[in-house]
């Protein structure tokens, strides 16, 4: 869900024993797999990785299937190619009405 992204561990603070570790989510679940872990944690996991844009040939492309596919409409389409890749409903709108031949 979280996928591996870096996280800083900080164990026990403030404290005779307190350990911090660096690393990737797998590294440090691996770590943690056979210890018994006393105290308190502290867990801050770094943020999501930018999604790469999609390109205006992809959108087209992503339209075209699902005009084919004849299971959404040009409005259902538009909106679910412009939820999953967060952009602007009119980005997608405009080129969807050229696909659909409505202009």
């Amino acid at each position: 869900m979280l996928g591996d992204r870096d996280v800083f561990w900080c164990r026990e603070l403030t404290k005779m024993h307190e350990e911090f570790t660096r690393d990737a989510l797998s590294i440090i679940l691996s770590l943690c797999k056979d210890k018994k872990i006393k105290g308190e944690s502290v867990f801050i996991i770094a943020g999501a990785a930018s999604e790469p844009e999609i390109s205006d040939t992809d959108i087209k492309e992503l339209l075209r299937l699902f005009k084919k596919s004849g299971g959404k409409s040009l409005r259902d389409a538009v909106r679910s190619i412009s939820t999953e890749h967060r952009i602007a409903r009119s980005t997608v709108y405009k080129q969807a009405l050229k696909i659909w031949e409505k202009i």
